[in-house]
């Protein structure tokens, strides 16, 4: 390639005229690089061939300036390349390089220069002379610098401690005392928070006597055994039913009432549980108590304890027994079905089975005249009847929550129920079939008037609020 001296532009080798400015190329003089001869412009910093610090040399290594070389153009003589000093049959980049080591000058010269195949033959006289004096005069050992390839960390400047100045001091010491103080004050509202909160007394002062009443009519019922609101109604078949299938019974005969629900339905079940064992317990019978449940148990005894504090009957604790809590699901009720005994080693308080006069001659449940299933689902009576009623053709007795009890009303139909009391008003309506009034009855009262008092308070209050919009509406 050939540089062009006025613009710098590269052109192709055998261009008489640069392409870019128009200048004539062959009086431009290359500078031969001092280590492997190739031409470069004059103002190149850097060979093109072998990268020689041109600029370096320029100015550190060489002494005087540095030999040009002319590229002869193609197809010039053989002696035309003698007279531009290069070596007979080799090109420009065959002149001897300078500035180097002895070493690496023999190590970068190819091998074939010296080969006597090569037929290049030795060095004219010439430069045979003037080798000494350049390898003398030109070696510098700064021509290529040998540097250790370490990396050394970088350490940040260690500066040293300094006392915080006085503004900060005292900041600090402000914080610190205000940090271990007591906030005390309180935050003093807004006008419009406090105008909203005029604004809402009124409608806080309703809501109380909401309450208030809402609290009033419920328990007055509970209290005073019947109330303003009375439970009458006419009485369901299904529970009309379940209160013959207890008549029937024989006294000192014994009955199993299973509490198959946990405490979330307690509110429904327990006026139902109270009101059927009540009643059995009035006419003599034994009541065994017993649950695959694990609040079962627990239900039962206070249930049990209710009746006994109502009644206070003597003997009553002799003819009532907490089983207590069987696991298994249903083959623990096909178990109790076939031998209480066998499924349960003692009662709720720990107490031997044989010592039971509720147990003497009974084998399994389903030799029982009477079976009390007090299901939270349809799926719990089911286990029963499957078991227990199916198997051995004992009678069943379901209470359920009101929701539930429609969806048994099937298996009463077919005679797998012998009866069922659904919620609190089937135990409000087995109470007053009985002619024994209990916590059925006062609950059923209670909900009648909670009931009848939301609705005469929503009538009231919208009343007030469309007679105070019409009040307001004639004062504009």
């Amino acid at each position: 390639m050939i540089f062009c001296q006025a613009c710098g532009t590269t052109n192709r080798e055998g261009s008489r005229f640069c392409n870019q400015c128009g200048a004539r190329l062959s009086e431009t003089a290359d500078i031969a690089c001092p280590r492997c001869g190739a031409p470069n412009a004059p103002d190149a910093q850097h060979c093109q061939k072998c990268g020689l610090d041109l600029a370096r040399g320029r100015d550190d290594v060489w002494e005087g300036p540095l030999p040009r070389v002319d590229v002869p153009e193609e197809g010039a003589s053989e002696a035309g390349r003698r007279a531009l000093g290069t070596p007979e049959g080799g090109p420009a980049s065959r002149a001897r390089p300078y500035g180097l080591p002895p070493w690496l000058d023999s190590a970068e010269r190819p091998e074939e220069e010296a080969s006597p195949e090569s037929g290049a033959g030795p060095l004219p006289a010439d430069e045979e002379a003037l080798a000494p004096e350049a390898a003398e005069g030109e070696w510098s050992g700064e021509a290529i610098p040998i540097e250790p390839v370490v990396g050394v960390p970088y350490r940040a400047r260690e500066r040293s401690e300094q006392p915080p100045p006085p503004e900060q001091r005292e900041a600090a010491d402000l914080f610190a005392i205000v940090s271990d103080e007591d906030v005390l004050a309180s935050r003093r509202p807004s006008p419009s928070e406090q105008k909203h909160e005029a604004e809402r007394r009124p409608e806080m002062w309703l809501r109380l006597l909401v309450a208030l009443v809402l609290l009033v009519s419920t328990m007055v019922p509970v209290l005073l055994r019947g109330g303003p609101i009375s439970a009458e109604g006419s009485i369901p078949p299904p529970v009309a039913a379940a209160a013959r299938a207890v008549e029937e019974l024989p006294p000192g005969a014994t009955a199993l009432v299973a509490f198959e629900y946990d405490a979330g339905l307690a509110g429904d079940l327990q006026p139902v549980a109270e009101a059927l064992i009540g009643e059995m317990l009035g006419r003599g019978l034994y009541v065994l108590a017993v649950s695959t449940q694990p609040e079962g148990a627990a239900l039962a005894e206070i249930a049990l304890d209710r009746i006994r504090r109502a009644r206070a009957e003597p003997g009553m604790d002799a003819r009532v027994v907490n089983l207590g809590y069987v696991t298994g699901g249903q083959a623990a009720i096909r178990a109790l079905a076939g031998d209480i005994r066998a499924a349960i080693s003692s009662d709720w308080e720990g107490r031997g089975l044989a010592d039971i006069p509720a147990l003497s001659g009974i084998g399994g449940a389903g030799d029982l005249p009477l079976v009390v299933v007090l299901g939270r689902d349809v799926l719990a009576v089911q286990a029963w009847i499957e078991q227990v009623g199916a198997p051995y053709g004992a009678p069943l007795v379901a209470g359920v929550p009101a929701l539930v009890e429609p969806a048994l009303v099937p298996y009463q139909t077919s005679g797998q129920l012998e009866g069922v009391v659904g919620g609190v008003a089937g135990a409000a309506a087995f109470e007053r079939l009985t002619g024994r009034p209990g916590i059925g009855v006062r609950s059923l009262g209670a909900v009648r008037a909670g009931a009848w008092a939301a609705g005469l308070l929503i009538v009231t209050v919208n009343i007030g609020f469309a007679l105070g919009r019409l009040l307001r509406r004639r004062g504009r």
